[in-house]
């Protein structure tokens, strides 16, 4: 913001500097009036004659207060006098009037001056003066209105009284002016300058980025359908001796596991269930039995009384219990494998 300010200050005093120019300032003021010295004779103006018809000219002098030009008009005692119609006026403005005149002539009789704004009429007179003897001096008459209109009608009007001269004098009229307020007017530099254009500095905005943060996960392969693999799990008696149940025959009855025997797996999905135990047919029980560790002691046959809730010990010597704990380990390792 401060490079921005500071170029468009620079530019603004590159600016000023050329417009100021390296001469003095002048006045001036605008000047309503037409052929004001009669240079270009009598264009742009009205000559009015008296009743006895007045006669003018304008002729070249050097005593003419400006240019080289004057008019001459022969004053008699009727009203003789020249008019012109400004235009281009500012209203409200005041203007000052001013004139040269002269009386050239012999004798005792006076000339009176007065010079109106659109009409003759005595509250319309801007400026006045007399002459009263003949002489080859040049008198100023000055006066002052303030115009009401764009347009107003400039009268110079002049009468002079019976005397020897009357019918041969001569007034002469040079440098009639109607002129406004004065201005002030300064050169300016026709040089072409350099104007630096300023560079706009881009702002700063702070923005949130569009580019999104995805957060990284670790990728997770789907879970391979691994078979599950059980370990060996051996099987304990809750009791040191087994009671068969009355019901059950050694041909055709299968041993399901206990309960309360756990079973690990070496899997950890909680999706894997264990299958559970089936009844072993008697066909593959025998295979299963055959299998079973074999003792050299023979195994005592059983009674009837025992098989049927009799109350003499299926094993009655230390040889037996380790028979019988064989066989059914033998059975129960063979159920947990056909089962999987």
């Amino acid at each position: 913001m401060k490079t921005i300010l500071r170029s468009a200050l620079l530019a603004l005093l590159a600016t000023t500097a050329a417009a100021v120019g390296t001469g003095a300032c002048t006045t001036s003021a605008q000047q309503a009036v037409q052929n004001p010295s009669f240079e270009d004779g009598t264009t742009d103006w009205t000559v009015a004659t008296g009743a006895a018809g007045s006669v003018y000219d304008t002729y070249r002098t050097s005593s003419a207060p400006d240019g080289s030009y004057v008019i001459a008009i022969n004053g008699d005692l009727a009203s003789n006098g020249l008019s012109q119609t400004l235009t281009d006026l500012a209203v409200g403005s005041t203007y000052t009037i001013s004139l040269y005149w002269q009386l050239l002539s012999v004798g005792t009789g006076t000339c009176s001056l007065n010079v109106y704004i659109d009409s003759a009429e005595s509250s319309n007179v801007a400026a006045t003066g007399q002459l009263t003897s003949a002489s080859s001096a040049w008198t100023q008459v000055t006066g002052q209105w303030t115009a009401t209109s764009t347009t107003h009608k400039l009268m110079v009007d002049f009468t002079c009284t019976a005397g020897s001269f009357s019918s041969s004098s001569e007034v002469n009229f040079d440098d009639i002016t109607f002129t406004g307020p004065t201005v002030v007017n300064c050169p300016t530099s026709t040089a072409q300058t350099s104007t630096p254009t300023p560079t706009p500095t881009p702002s700063v905005a702070s923005a949130s980025s569009s580019t999104p943060v995805v957060a990284t996960t670790s990728s997770s392969s789907p879970a391979a359908s691994s078979p599950v693999l059980f370990t060996s799990v051996p099987v304990q008696s809750s009791s040191s001796a087994v009671t068969i149940v009355p019901s059950v025959r050694p041909s055709s009855a299968a041993v399901r596991p206990s309960s309360s025997i756990p079973v690990q797996a070496s899997s950890a999905s909680s999706s894997v269930r264990v299958a559970p135990s089936q009844s072993t047919p008697a066909h593959q029980l025998s295979t299963a039995l055959s299998s079973a560790p074999s003792s050299s002691a023979a195994v005592p046959s059983l009674t009837s009384t025992a098989l049927y809730g009799g109350s003499t010990a299926i094993a009655a010597t230390e040889t037996d219990v380790d028979v019988l704990t064989s066989t059914v380990y033998a059975t129960v390792t063979a159920t947990f494998t056909v089962a999987c």
